[in-house]
């Protein structure tokens, strides 16, 4: 990441990539059009015995 033949770019996206693994990224929040949550709060599992 110091090397002087490296780019500046790929310099600073190595730091975020290792800041992002130290850290963990920021949580962002994913809506629809009208505002509401694109995903539900709770996920059920329902297991159904097959009739034989």
């Amino acid at each position: 990441m110091n090397g002087k033949d490296v780019p500046a770019a790929t310099q600073r996206a190595a730091a975020n990539d290792i800041l992002d693994r130290a850290y963990g990224k920021p949580a962002q929040a994913v809506m629809n059009e009208d505002g509401t949550k694109l995903f539900p709060d709770k996920i059920e599992v329902v297991v159904v015995k097959a009739k034989n």
